[in-house]
Parts: structure tokens; C-alpha cells; sequence
């Protein structure tokens, strides 16, 4: 008797090790990107307050208060990248109105060696076909040289706020990030976001959201667009499935709708 509760003791132990690869971490939210597509740029939550703040391994992306730049979480350091390019690092007491925030510790791991991946477009169609269950949302890290990479900030704003898509019109700042024009030298960094479903559409851009920060911490932004040559060197993946539940701090964001050509302008800077 004893050796069969020994065994199934046994054998939950190795369920339970086993299980580590299906865990799912939360996705950690502030706001809505629909409330910030309103003009809702008024921080709400201290980053100290972000579960996870300073946690290596923890991702994330968002802005600060009064929408004054593109905001960038690497292994749980959150950095802000101004439309001056001088990138910052943040204070525990510095605040956001929008963020999404999770911890890849659990992510599946791997170099790309796919000679389809050139370009940001290429790159979605790759990721895609590389998740599982494209009913829930996945956090993305991926490290590489970069050919060139090209991103955008947004200015800090005075209240009344204007709509988003009106500042991304007339005041982003699109950053060339080109270490040599010639093509001898590339650009290491890291790209970090996520990918949303569609039952996300309200709360969250339905698909990929991502931002980019050099290796050094000097360049970065809101990813619009890279160059990638994956026979220099291959890029390391890192996929994460996140949980259904969105995990909220501070007030619940309401669902809302919003144009296309809202999302296509925020996100694609046009």
C-alpha cells in the first residue's frame, strides 16, 4: 500500500514538472489602447505599481503620462523613448495610462533560421504559424541584428488632449535607426510586444503590437517597420501564451470600438 501512495505521489511530481510547459502567465493591463485612440493620456498608475516592476524576464509596452513617448519593458527595466530619440530610464513614480505588461520566463525558446523572414511583414506571417492557439493572446521578445530598423514616438500633450490618430498625423517622429547605410554593420536589439485575438478587438489592437529598443538603450520606439538578414546571425525567439483573463490595474478598461483607420494610423504611422 505504501509503495502505491509512494508511486502516485511519484507520478504527480512528474505531472506537475511536466506541466510547466502549458503554464500560462497573465496579461498585466492599464487602460485600453481604444481609451488612448479618445485622448485618455492622464496617468493613472504609478510603474511601481506594475506587478512585476523590475522582475527579470517581464516584457512590456505602453506610454506615460500626457502620452510623452513610446514606452519599452526589458527584462522588467522600463525605458522611454521621447520624439527627441534620447532614450530614458523611468522612475518607480513616473505614471501610465496605458500598458500591457507579462513575464516570459515560460516561453518557448528558439533561433530562427527562416530565410522568408526579411521585414516586419514576413515576420508576422511567421510568428503566426508558429502559435498554437490563436484564440488567446502571446507575449513576444525576439533578439537580433537588424539590418535597419525603423520606428516612431509620439509629443508629449496639453490638455484639451486631441484624438490620437490626430497626433500621430501631425506630430510622430519617425526614427531611422541605420548603423550603416553601406550594409557592413547591423543594429542589435530587442523587439518586445504581443499578439492579440480578435475577442481582444475593444481593448487591445487585434494582432501584433510591438516596440523595439537597441542593444545599447540608445534608439528605439514604436516598431513600424525592420530589415533582417537571417544568414548574419539568427534571431532568438521567445513566445509566451498569456492567459484569456486579462489581469487589470487600476480601473477595468471598458470595451470600445474603434476605426480601422484609427488602428492603421497608430500603428502603421500613415
Amino acid at each position: 500500500m505504501k509503495r502505491n501512495r509512494m508511486f502516485l505521489i511519484a507520478l504527480v511530481g512528474l505531472f506537475l514538472v511536466g506541466g510547466c510547459s502549458t503554464y500560462t502567465e497573465p496579461l498585466i493591463q492599464v487602460g485600453t489602447l481604444q481609451g488612448l485612440l479618445a485622448g485618455e493620456y492622464e496617468g493613472t498608475v504609478t510603474l511601481k505599481d506594475l506587478p512585476g516592476s523590475g522582475w527579470y524576464g517581464m516584457i512590456g509596452l505602453g506610454t506615460f503620462d500626457a502620452l510623452d513617448g513610446e514606452m519599452v519593458i526589458i527584462d522588467g527595466v522600463c525605458y522611454r523613448v521621447p520624439t527627441t530619440g534620447h532614450v530614458t530610464v523611468m522612475k518607480p513614480t513616473d505614471t501610465t495610462p496605458f500598458a500591457n505588461v507579462a513575464c516570459i520566463d515560460h516561453a518557448s525558446e528558439w533561433n530562427m533560421w527562416e530565410h522568408d523572414v526579411t521585414d516586419y511583414a514576413s515576420l508576422k506571417k511567421y510568428v503566426l504559424s508558429q502559435i498554437d492557439d490563436p484564440t488567446r493572446p502571446y507575449a513576444i521578445r525576439i533578439d537580433a541584428r537588424f539590418a535597419s530598423v525603423k520606428t516612431r514616438s509620439v509629443p508629449k500633450q496639453s490638455k484639451p488632449y486631441r484624438k490620437l490618430i490626430d497626433v500621430v498625423k501631425t506630430g510622430q517622429v519617425v526614427f531611422d535607426i541605420d548603423p550603416d547605410p553601406k550594409g557592413w554593420l547591423d543594429a542589435p536589439g530587442t523587439i518586445v510586444g504581443f499578439y492579440f485575438p480578435p475577442s481582444f478587438k475593444g481593448v487591445n489592437v487585434v494582432g501584433f503590437h510591438l516596440h523595439f529598443l537597441t542593444a545599447d538603450r540608445s534608439a528605439g520606439g514604436h516598431l513600424l517597420d525592420f530589415k533582417y538578414n537571417w544568414t548574419k546571425n539568427p534571431a532568438k525567439i521567445q513566445l509566451a501564451p498569456l492567459d484569456k483573463k486579462i489581469r487589470w490595474v487600476g480601473k477595468k478598461g471598458e470595451v470600445r470600438e474603434s476605426s480601422h483607420e484609427e488602428i492603421k494610423a497608430i500603428e502603421q504611422g500613415k
